[in-house]
């Protein structure tokens, strides 16, 4: 029996509760089958197993492979960059940025998900996963299946969070990417320095090595100032381990190309009217630092006076046919020139005139950073001295 006012249990021939003191009559005495506390115990155990169980149930799917692919595709759809390169887990740089990510992709838009289904995810053991995936592009609406590979990423553990790593199938990495530049040259990538990138270890012959691990294959903006003081830009296309970079007639500039140009006119025409002038190697004079080109004036100057008096020389046209770099980064020019000439010489005791047009190749070596600085000139040869 159970007392009305206070729900405590009594004696049945009790008068009085002994636990509120409440007077127990005949007719207010009941029998009380349940506690009512007890049923708003069971009422919150009952509560609380089925929120449990249906946490349960999300936090399996939220630490599964399906959710992982799942958000990965979603990304891929909404080309949401940055979480890509999370969901990849991909090393962070000055490179690997989600600005960059989007500009090596717009080289390979196929990767872009219009629609996708998850068709199954199957477990190779407790750390490795794969989903088997339907999908269609955004750029042309190929339909196809595909297989992405995960893996758990021990190191990013939440309480009973796990992260799922999709391993990189669509977006290229190159581990460890090295990039030659002539010596003593400085540049940039994207931008970014690449002092701190020096890797002298690797150095070769010519050029120095800079290194760079975790680098999206695609093009890159690369800036290059030679030793000689020339910039360069040049657009490139990683898609191997390393880089040389070679140097071309196309990275210069229209007015690199003329000043040039006006170098190599110049000590042509300082050689060939100081031979005309009869000037000794002293007299000469030039805008250029020509300390180490007086001994090819004098070698010219014998060979041609061997055999004629040279009275006329001029330059017709002047280009550039070639352009390249020594080991120590210095530009060699290889110049093509067309001229007038006229001379006098000795036939058969008789003094004569000759006159025409004739071509000449040359090279120069130039070194500085104002390109005043030359080291050499080579097969600066005359057609007339060789011909007469």
């Amino acid at each position: 029996m159970y007392c009305e006012f206070c729900g405590k249990k009594i004696d049945e021939d009790a008068k009085f509760c002994e636990h509120c003191g409440k007077k127990i009559t005949t007719h207010n005495i009941v029998t009380k089958e349940k506690n009512p506390n007890e049923t708003k115990i069971l009422l919150i155990i009952i509560f609380m197993s089925i929120f449990g169980f249906l946490f349960y149930q999300e936090l399996k799917y939220f630490n599964s492979p399906e959710s992982a692919i799942n958000h990965y595709l979603k990304n891929l759809k909404n080309q949401n960059f940055e979480n890509i390169l999370n969901n990849l887990n991909i090393a962070p740089n000055d490179f690997n940025t989600k600005e960059m990510l989007k500009k090596q992709t717009d080289l390979n838009e196929n990767i872009f998900i219009k629609d996708f289904k998850i068709l199954q995810c199957t477990y190779e053991n407790e750390k490795k996963a794969k989903c088997e995936i339907n999908y269609t592009t955004q750029k042309n609406g190929i339909n196809t299946n595909k297989t992405y590979f995960l893996k758990k990423n021990e190191n990013k553990r939440l309480f009973l969070f796990t992260d799922w790593i999709i391993e990189n199938q669509d977006f290229e990495l190159i581990d460890d990417w090295t990039l030659y530049l002539p010596k003593d040259a400085t540049g940039e990538l994207e931008g970014t320095d690449l002092k701190k990138y020096r890797n002298q270890e690797k150095d070769k012959p010519g050029y120095d090595a800079y290194s760079i691990q975790h680098l999206l294959k695609g093009k890159y903006n690369l800036a290059v100032t030679m030793n000689t003081g020339i910039s360069l830009n040049k657009v490139i296309k990683i898609t191997s381990n390393t880089f040389t970079y070679e140097f071309t007639l196309k990275d210069i500039s229209e007015e690199m190309n003329a000043k040039i140009i006006s170098l190599g006119k110049d000590i042509v025409d300082m050689f060939y009217q100081g031979i005309i002038e009869n000037k000794r190697k002293e007299e000469l004079s030039s805008n250029y630092e020509i300390s180490n080109l007086l001994n090819i004036y004098e070698e010219l100057k014998k060979d041609i006076e061997k055999n004629i008096i040279l009275k006329k020389f001029d330059i017709n046209n002047l280009k550039i046919t070639h352009i390249d770099m020594d080991e120590e980064g210095r530009i060699i020019v290889t110049y093509q020139m067309n001229y007038h000439y006229e001379f006098d010489y000795i036939n058969d005791n008789e003094k004569k005139t000759h006159e025409g047009q004739s071509n000449d190749t040359f090279y120069i070596t130039i070194k500085n950073t104002e390109l005043k600085n030359i080291e050499k000139i080579d097969s600066l040869v005359s057609y007339f001295s060789k011909k007469y």
